[in-house]
């Protein structure tokens, strides 16, 4: 499930989370995510990092991701490196 907000797509927890893996950049933060749908967890790297770390799902910067950050694929979560 997407919400819109200032013509720029946003993403929300609820069914877009729900039964699938997801990756998501924070840009602002130079931040990934890894949300792990089979385990219901929440990992967080930095960009530019190897190591993640488990986060809870109401963590601020993980609640902004969501809100103001994109989706990117396992392959740039893994490397720790975004693609414009």
């Amino acid at each position: 499930m997407r919400t819109y907000a200032k013509d720029k797509a946003m993403l929300t927890k609820g069914e877009f989370f729900a039964g699938t893996d997801r990756y998501v950049y924070y840009g602002d933060e130079d931040v990934l995510f890894f949300s792990d749908a089979a385990a219901g967890k929440v990992w967080m790297k930095f960009v530019g990092k190897v190591h993640d770390v488990e986060v809870p799902h109401d963590q601020r910067l993980f609640n902004d991701a969501i809100r103001f950050g994109r989706e990117v694929t396992r392959a740039e979560y893994q490397a720790g490196a975004v693609t414009d």
